[in-house]
């Protein structure tokens, strides 16, 4: 929320293979208005933590190519980029995947 109540960002936590302990990041998004003020990061914290409260043990991403700050993003927070998507993978129209083991310490 900034200062005037609005939601300037968002984060969700979606199940993939819960008998592999994966779950995928959806959503991470920051308005423009709000960038730069370590707001991905929280964000990032709080969909990590929730992950690990409900069990997960790794975190799935789906990105495009075309989006250079988000993949930059994901490797900041110590995703490793994958050759492929998992066999889960749920979206046919992206070409950039990442996972992490939020068992690791620190968000970034």
């Amino acid at each position: 929320m900034n200062e005037q109540d609005e939601v300037v960002g968002g984060v969700g936590i979606g199940p993939l293979d819960w008998e592999a302990g994966i779950c995928e990041l959806q959503k991470l998004y920051i308005d423009k208005s709000a960038r730069g003020h370590g707001l991905s990061k929280q964000l990032m914290k709080q969909a990590m933590d929730y992950a690990l409260q409900d069990g997960y043990e790794r975190i799935y991403i789906v990105t495009d190519s075309r989006l250079p700050v988000a993949n930059q993003l994901y490797q900041k927070y110590q995703f490793e980029r994958l050759k492929a998507p998992l066999p889960q993978d749920p979206h046919p129209g992206c070409d950039t995947w990442y996972i992490r083991d939020i068992r690791l310490a620190d968000a970034g």
